[in-house]
């Protein structure tokens, strides 16, 4: 009996290392699988915020464009304003004109 007993106590010492190797595979798989999946996950995060970031300046972008488009046709609007008052002055300046002469005119007569 003693002889069996020692046999099994040698057996099970020496499969230990056998079950200790495939334990601590089992928790560094474990653990590699739980790494990934984080990181997976924080880089999943990541591209959504630089998607959000991009259409933040995507849509600032086209916020300026607009302002910029409104602005150029307020000034081009503005030219066309003063352009229309110059063209009147000088009409106004040359209908002065001819009404001095028609007045010098009328005094000499």
């Amino acid at each position: 009996a003693p002889a069996a007993m020692e046999q099994v106590l040698r057996a099970e010492i020496s499969s230990a290392p056998a079950a200790m190797v495939q334990m601590l595979r089992a928790e560094m798989d474990h653990m590699l699988e739980t790494a990934s999946s984080k990181l997976s996950r924080q880089a999943l995060a990541q591209g959504a915020e630089l998607t959000a970031v991009r259409n933040s300046i995507g849509a600032t972008s086209s916020c300026v464009k607009a302002m910029i488009q409104e602005e150029s046709a307020q000034r081009a609007s503005d030219d066309l304003g003063l352009t229309a008052r110059l063209n009147a002055v000088e009409q106004a300046k040359a209908r002065i004109a001819g009404l001095e002469e028609l007045c010098k005119d009328s005094q000499r007569a």
